[in-house]
């Protein structure tokens, strides 16, 4: 049961925290919400596979599980063993997608080809994890990071618009099913085996053991004081608040739940899902309520990367955000070593990442908004940093239409 309930959704609360307001808090919520579900998988199949090795098939129904010291120590080997052969595996295929893509530049000429490679890579990928026994949502999500990182970079920019757009509504559509999905799933449970005063210590269970896993490991990083990026005690309070809330995958994990080694598997298939959708509909529209009551602070946007990228192209910086934030000595020898040789071999972006893309759009005049003059006459005239700051100094004489365009470009 931990082990089903231990996969959170932090839909809702990423729906609140913004990425433009809180950087820093919505990048932790969002690598847990990624990671989480196929660490939840995992810790599920390694306690499947304890529970199997630890009773015979003629003891299955009783209730005494001989949880021994080595039987922990087994269980922990294979966690960190599927985990580590699921990561290659979905880096294995996100390299090869970006090796054909860039050597084989044939398929550049029909973009649906390009989409669909992609699309192929990602699902063989899925398969052969799923037929292997290793995690196939964590291989799929590193595949997904290398294709990014890699082969997006490398097809036309008609596949690039066509592959996002194509992800996000199959993305969509599959959330769209999964909600549908569960709400029909409470028709179908078995009502009379439902348990108030279990579900509500379990509910009571999640809300201790989420505060031990968020305060005490950050009190401690906050006592050694090693992390340049502080977290203060209302954010730890927001990511306490959104892991909370029980996602599909703990549902679906339950469904999968054999009765021969579970013979109460109907009672913790409809404890889980009554679960699921009181934390998603209760806690995930109290969200915003929580975020107001306890005066959740905007970040400062000096914190963010893209701040800093914006900031490094105005002072004509040839440094990366990365490395005017102090970047660790881990993460430049590995960009220094990923630019210089990987990126070579793959392909990818081999300039300043979102830095050089926001420099060329600064540069592209046929872009920029026109203030009453041609683009022959911003080419010749000052630079179009120079022209904002200009009309940013003139803004009181301006109508108020060009004041917005002003703000928005300065």
């Amino acid at each position: 049961m931990a082990s089903v309930l231990c996969a959170t959704d932090s839909v809702a609360a990423l729906a609140i925290v913004k990425e433009t307001q809180f950087p820093t808090l919505n990048s932790i919520l969002f690598g847990e919400g990624v990671v989480n579900d196929a660490a939840a998988i995992l810790i599920y199949q390694a306690v499947v596979e304890m529970i199997e090795s630890s009773k015979d098939g003629d003891n299955a129904s009783q209730n005494d599980l001989p949880i021994t010291a080595g039987i922990i120590g087994k269980t922990i080997w294979n966690f960190i063993y599927i985990s580590i052969l699921s990561i290659l595996l979905g880096l294995a295929f996100g390299l090869i997608s970006a090796f054909v893509s860039k050597f084989f530049t044939s398929f550049k000429e029909s973009p649906p080809k390009e989409v669909f490679l992609i699309l192929l890579f990602s699902y063989l990928s899925y398969i052969l994890s799923e037929m292997w026994g290793l995690s196939a949502i964590m291989t799929l999500f590193v595949c997904g990071v290398a294709m990014s990182h890699y082969t997006y970079h490398n097809i036309s920019k008609q596949s690039q618009k066509g592959s996002v757009m194509t992800i996000n509504t199959l993305g969509h559509a599959a959330e769209a099913f999964l909600f549908i999905y569960l709400g029909i799933g409470i028709y179908t449970t078995d009502q009379e085996t439902f348990n108030f005063n279990f579900t509500l210590l379990i509910i009571v269970a999640g809300f201790i053991a989420r505060a031990a896993a968020v305060f005490i490991p950050l009190g401690i990083f906050a006592c050694v004081k090693k992390f340049k990026i502080s977290i203060n005690f209302k954010q730890m309070l927001i990511i306490w608040f959104s892991g909370l809330i029980r996602g599909a995958i703990a549902f679906a994990l339950s469904l999968k739940i054999n009765e021969h080694i579970a013979v109460h598997k109907s009672v913790l298939v409809s404890i889980t899902l009554i679960i699921v959708l009181t934390t998603t509909i209760i806690l995930g529209g109290l969200m915003a309520a929580f975020a107001k009551l306890i005066g959740l602070p905007v970040e400062s946007n000096t914190e963010s990367h893209d701040y800093t990228a914006r900031v490094s192209i105005l002072l004509k910086d040839d440094k990366t955000a990365l490395e005017r934030q102090g970047a660790s000595w881990l993460q430049k020898n590995w960009r220094h070593f990923d630019n210089h040789y990987v990126k070579r071999i793959f392909g990818g972006d081999l300039g300043k990442g979102r830095k050089a893309i926001q420099s060329q759009e600064i540069e592209n005049h046929d872009e920029l908004p026109r203030f009453g003059k041609t683009n022959e006459e911003k080419k010749i005239g000052p630079s179009q940093i120079e022209q904002f700051a200009e009309i940013a100094k003139n803004q009181k004489d301006m109508p108020e239409e060009e004041k917005y365009e002003a703000r928005k470009w300065t």
